[in-house]
């Protein structure tokens, strides 16, 4: 079996949204980070039917995989594009509950439409669940309990039981369930992976302009989520202290939050995730006793600073892809058991706790 849960562990993240103000992790007060949950949208009533038309015309397996997309909202139409050129799988189906974006992206693409995704359910091999976050668990539990391999948008659940329960339900059947964490899959982070040896601090900002999107949750699982990821697949240490704060701007959510991580082996890493800046900026400092590195997600360059001057600064050469596109073809590939490209993701199995991420963790049956 495979499994592809973020690096970051399922309980890192729920700490974080536990801890408020100054607080300790431990901390019992209340955090300003708790969210209440409402009920999905993506519910469909038992035995409804999508109207009729070209989405309920079935498809002929040709031997290739068989790739379809739950929601075709921003994150699912790339994904629809992605895949409509991959050779590792063949997009046959999208649906979506808003019958017009179904019918717009399937014509875009050539494939079949639907608004109930379980209408399709007997031809899916594996599935990419880009809906609203509220919607993950269900959907996501249903394609598992029906043998489908599903590529899950992060944040993967709303809670970690949720996210477990899917883990869980993956097992028994060896099935590949990928968290779309895709920034793990950067050229400019991979790089730097390979060149770490010992960082002592970290500084992460990941800021953007407020949108209508992904505003069921709060800025962590949206934005920060990322680079929690990422972090914890490059520092091979547990973390002693978080502390963490957040404020609501434009939202009935968090819109702005910091972080402070602090490892027991003596490495720190703060963060800063903002969805009301003007403008964007994605960058990841990392400070060693010799070096400094800087890594601009965007641009995926990574400049090396020497810090006992030595040497020059130097911009490493980068083989620059979309990082989407990388994440959305390692998930179709592990389906047919082969093995995905090196990514800090790899490095993260085995770490005790909740499950990390990595694509070839396997069961002892699979």
């Amino acid at each position: 079996m495979r499994i592809d849960i973020p690096a970051i562990g399922l309980g890192t993240v729920k700490e974080i949204v536990r801890a408020g103000g100054r607080r300790s992790a431990s901390s019992p007060a209340r955090s300003p980070f708790s969210r209440r949950r409402s009920p999905s949208p993506w519910r469909i009533p038992k035995g409804f039917r999508s109207p009729p038309g070209p989405s309920a015309k079935s498809e002929a397996d040709d031997g290739t995989g068989q790739s379809r997309i739950i929601g075709v909202g921003y994150l699912g139409t790339q994904h629809a594009r992605i895949l409509s050129y991959l050779e590792e799988a063949e997009l046959k189906g999208v649906a979506d509950i808003d019958f017009k974006k179904a019918v717009e992206i399937g014509n875009r693409h050539g494939v079949a439409y639907y608004q109930n995704y379980e209408e399709m359910m007997g031809e899916i091999d594996a599935a990419i669940v880009a809906t609203p976050t509220s919607a993950h668990h269900s959907i996501s539990l249903n394609l598992l309990r029906n043998g489908k391999s599903v590529l899950v948008e992060k944040p993967i659940t709303e809670t970690v039981e949720q996210g477990e329960e899917l883990v869980a339900a993956a097992k028994p059947s060896g099935l590949v369930l990928q968290v779309g964490h895709l920034e793990r899959f950067n050229p400019a982070v991979e790089a730097v992976e390979t060149m770490l040896r010992e960082p002592r601090f970290i500084e992460v900002q990941r800021l953007g302009s407020f949108s209508s999107r992904s505003l069921d949750i709060d800025v962590v699982l949206d934005l920060m989520i990322h680079d929690l990821d990422i972090i914890m697949a490059l520092i091979k240490d547990e973390v002693g202290v978080i502390r963490a704060t957040g404020i609501h701007v434009l939202s009935d959510k968090i819109d702005i939050a910091n972080a402070r991580l602090e490892f027991k082996g003596g490495c720190v890493a703060t963060l800063t995730a903002s969805r009301v800046h003007q403008g964007k900026v994605r960058k990841l400092r990392i400070f060693e006793p010799t070096v400094y590195y800087s890594i601009d997600y965007i641009d995926q360059e990574v400049v090396v600073f020497p810090l006992d001057r030595r040497t020059d600064i130097k911009t490493l050469k980068i083989q620059k892809e979309e990082p989407l596109k990388r994440s959305s073809a390692i998930s179709w590939i592990a389906s047919g058991s082969a093995r995905c490209p090196k990514s800090p993701a790899r490095k993260a199995c085995g770490r005790s706790g909740s499950p990390t991420a990595c694509s070839e963790r396997r069961s002892s049956s699979g």
